[in-house]
């Protein structure tokens, strides 16, 4: 319930958790794309100047959501049954006549013509065994996105963090900011960062670069980012004028090129794809400088208890 409307990303309770993408570039209207800009303007009294480029709050735009859909809730059609039910799906059947039966794991049942899923982020899958989460007991966070991931946490205390990506970082700086002055670690397969962000402009591709070959899609890639360095313009900006297309690129590929993608590219494509705000890499940049922080590349193959 208290994530309803928002996710996981929006619900987030973190000291430090700001959006990834600009205020500037989060409307969720097409035709208004300064809305949720606006919306921080008339709404946050932060005391620091807010424009377009600033990575604010992840909570604010649960709020901003949380709003309009209250709005459009108020001003809907009269004709419009508007409900929110909170129970879990068992099954989904269909009928003959192309209709869809939602049964609730209460037993009640709902007719629809239309079905859209909109789970958020699924629960992350354990990286110990049960065996191990008993042996770590509160010590072992199993949901980075829980209301309660830090509570049991010793601020002296060294920790362990797996994965590498904009959850790490959000976690890292949280801890400095609550004046965690343990030792952190953060573990991944690759030991990659995300990139930082900068300002970016508009790019248009010379040509298409879909193509069933994952191989191919990445050269037709790498010459639209090496057309774009001749006009002076960066290789953020390519990716980003990407965001409309990615799931039509997608498509494109063949089966065995998206397991391919998964195998041999997806690392890079995500620290590109994925950037962190200057202010995120600046703070992480620090604690690596000062020891704090260590990156570490290799796998976690089990837990033992020290005799210490």
């Amino acid at each position: 319930k208290e994530t309803l409307f928002r996710g996981a990303a929006y619900s987030s309770q973190l000291k430090y958790e700001p959006l990834n993408v600009p205020a500037g570039k989060m409307s969720l209207y097409n035709n208004s794309p300064d809305d949720f800009y606006n919306w921080v303007l008339n709404n946050m009294a932060t005391g620091e100047e807010v424009t377009r480029d600033s990575f604010v709050s992840r909570r604010w735009f649960g709020d901003y959501l949380e709003e309009n859909l209250k709005r459009a809730a108020e001003s809907k059609h009269r004709e419009v049954d508007f409900q929110i039910i909170q129970q879990a799906v068992s099954d989904l059947t269909k009928g003959g006549d192309g209709t869809y039966t939602l049964h609730l794991e209460e037993g009640k049942e709902l007719e629809a013509d239309v079905v859209i899923f909109a789970t958020g982020n699924e629960a992350p899958a354990d990286v110990v065994s049960e065996s191990e989460k008993q042996l770590l007991g509160n010590r072992y966070v199993s949901n980075p996105w829980s209301p309660d991931a830090l509570a049991h946490l010793n601020k002296y205390g060294n920790v362990l963090i797996v994965g590498t990506g904009l959850t790490m970082v959000d976690y890292v700086v949280s801890l400095k900011k609550q004046n965690h002055t343990g030792k952190i670690y953060a573990l991944s397969l690759n030991g990659l960062l995300p990139k930082q962000h900068a300002a970016t402009t508009g790019y248009t591709f010379t040509k298409d670069i879909a193509h069933e070959n994952i191989h191919q899609v990445f050269e037709n890639l790498k010459y639209e980012i090496e057309n774009a360095k001749q006009n002076n313009i960066g290789w953020r900006s390519v990716l980003d004028a990407l965001r409309a297309d990615t799931a039509r690129l997608w498509q494109t590929l063949s089966e065995e090129s998206k397991h391919v993608f998964m195998s041999e590219y997806r690392a890079q494509w995500e620290i590109h794809r994925h950037r962190m705000p200057k202010a995120s890499a600046d703070e992480i940049d620090q604690l690596i400088k000062e020891k704090q922080l260590e990156i570490l590349t290799g796998r976690l193959s089990g837990v033992e208890k020290s005799a210490n």
